[in-house]
């Protein structure tokens, strides 16, 4: 039995079949490096976690923190020289932020200890950047029980970065503070009291949520009970506006514009019930659900970036669970989320963010876990082609030959082209470039214009393994290598029989 399938690629796939055309271009993160491994024994997760030129080479550096200790990752071409900034053992660290905050163009690090309740005291403090990744302490505050979320803005609109911090202690023995320290310029902070609450916030977030010129609070408290934002007057005085959810806790809570009206909307991390929300402003002071996922375990905090460049909102997220540790949220454009795993079993998977490490106009994504790992995963372009054809096109043991036809518009030739195979996943049938060595398929030289090409070992069909024998293929190409990917194919057209 033989069929003919043709498909064109400019860029994003489209499969032409009797059964329409259907978009396949998803995509892949492949692990491009552990910058570095986990820790054996007692461990100390990376909490916090970002990514910022430090010293003005052009590089992007990366700065993690612990429980213990802040460090600073140098970028040298490629390779990262580890060290720590940080000029004691934390007590207990919370967050941190990076701004510059006294206006020298270099970038500082604001953060965040909590300390440990009733026993030791937290703080805020600042390593102030030279230009040159040498770094001075200054205390900003040296008693601040609980201090753990932290964010910088231009709270009064003066020009210079202030502080927003908030407490929390979840045993409801201590009233916490939300403060937000005022740049008086000159490395000077002033500090105002905005709200105290019994148990605190365990995030907040900062931004004009009512659209009216300053900015305003998102204030989430452990317990969701008195879930709000903290409207400004315009004059830094603030007022509580109660947002109604139906959940006993928060875990996390940020802004983000996600169905880019304008107006910052809420992704919230959540339990009884475990849920990931995004609570879309209504441009009126309330919020309206929509629920992304439910019954994933231990949620960690939701970050959003177009991860797909394709002009959408997505959402990167973590839990701590036996599946899927690690994984972002894809939107239609229509506030349908996805879930795309990233990496399961990433060692528990605590902070993260998107970053562009090989230049090359797609997100990538750098994460640390729970055991002191740190890593990033290349985004990649993947190519699946779901046919829909019947589970009993193949017999298990029997040879798979294709026929590739080849019509390639590329100026000058293409240089190596990978031919494709094709495999079943639960019944589906997908096409995969050969990117893996464990298939023993060749790049064959495709000059321009039209060529036809057999692909010389068949590939066998493993005996034995039924009509739905995905699980054995996932582990071979959900990260493909792209390094040998070059050229552009603008039409395949394939054959293929037992």
């Amino acid at each position: 039995m033989k069929k003919i399938v043709c498909f064109i690629v400019f860029g994003i796939l489209f499969l032409l079949t009797d059964i329409g055309c259907v978009s396949a271009q998803e995509i892949v993160f492949n692990k491009a490096a552990q910058i570095q491994e986990k820790e054996p024994g007692w461990h100390r997760g990376i909490c916090c976690i970002a990514i910022k030129d430090m010293n003005g080479d052009g590089l992007k550096d990366i700065i993690s923190m612990d429980p213990v200790h802040i460090d600073l990752w140098l970028n040298k071409n490629g390779s990262f020289a580890d060290k720590e900034i940080s000029p004691h053992d934390l007590n207990l660290s919370g967050n941190f932020v990076i701004s510059d905050f006294n206006g020298d163009t270099f970038p500082d690090i604001a953060y965040t200890e909590e300390g440990q309740p009733l026993y030791t005291d937290g703080r805020v403090a600042m390593l102030i950047n030279n230009g040159s990744a040498e770094f001075t302490y200054l205390e900003i505050d040296p008693v601040y029980t609980g201090a753990r979320p932290i964010r910088a803005v231009d709270m009064d609109r003066d020009g210079d970065m202030d502080i927003v911090v908030s407490a929390v202690y979840q045993f409801g023995l201590l009233e916490c503070d939300t403060i937000w320290y005022e740049n008086r310029g000159n490395l000077q902070f002033e500090s105002h009291l905005i709200d105290q609450y019994l148990q605190g916030a365990i995030d907040i977030d900062v931004g004009d949520i009512d659209q009216d010129g300053d900015i305003d609070i998102l204030w989430g408290d452990v317990n969701a009970s008195h879930f709000c934002w903290l409207e400004n007057d315009g004059n830094q005085n603030f007022t509580r506006v109660p947002i109604d959810i139906k959940h006993d806790t928060i875990h996390s809570s940020i802004l983000s514009d996600v169905d880019l009206d304008s107006y910052p909307d809420i992704v919230l991390s959540t339990t009884n019930p475990r849920e990931l929300v995004l609570m879309r402003n209504q441009h009126d002071g309330t919020f309206e659900r929509n629920l992304v996922s439910e019954s994933l375990e231990n949620l960690k905090p939701p970050i959003t970036y177009d991860i797909d460049n394709d002009g959408d909102i997505d959402i990167i997220n973590a839990c701590l669970s036996e599946t899927n540790d690690f994984m972002w949220w894809e939107n239609d454009g229509n506030l349908n989320f996805t879930m795309r795993v990233i990496e399961p079993f990433f060692d528990q998977t605590l902070s993260y963010c998107p970053v562009d490490f090989n230049d090359d106009g797609m997100p990538d994504i750098l994460a640390g876990n729970g055991f002191g790992g740190i890593a990033w995963w290349e985004n990649q372009p993947h190519v699946g082609i779901d046919l829909e054809m019947p589970a009993h096109h193949f017999t298990p043991g029997s040879n798979c030959g294709l026929t590739a036809t080849v019509f390639n518009h590329s100026p000058g030739g293409a240089g190596p082209l990978p031919m494709f195979i094709m495999l079943e996943v639960a019944g589906n049938y997908w096409f995969y470039p050969s990117w893996t060595p464990d298939i023993q398929y060749e790049f064959v030289a495709v000059p321009p214009g039209e060529s036809l090409h057999t692909i010389f070992d068949p590939f066998t069909w493993p005996s034995g393994c039924g009509a739905a024998s995905g699980v054995y293929f996932v582990s071979l190409f959900t990260k493909p290598d792209f390094s040998m990917l070059m050229g552009v194919i603008d039409t395949w057209a394939f054959s293929w029989g037992e």
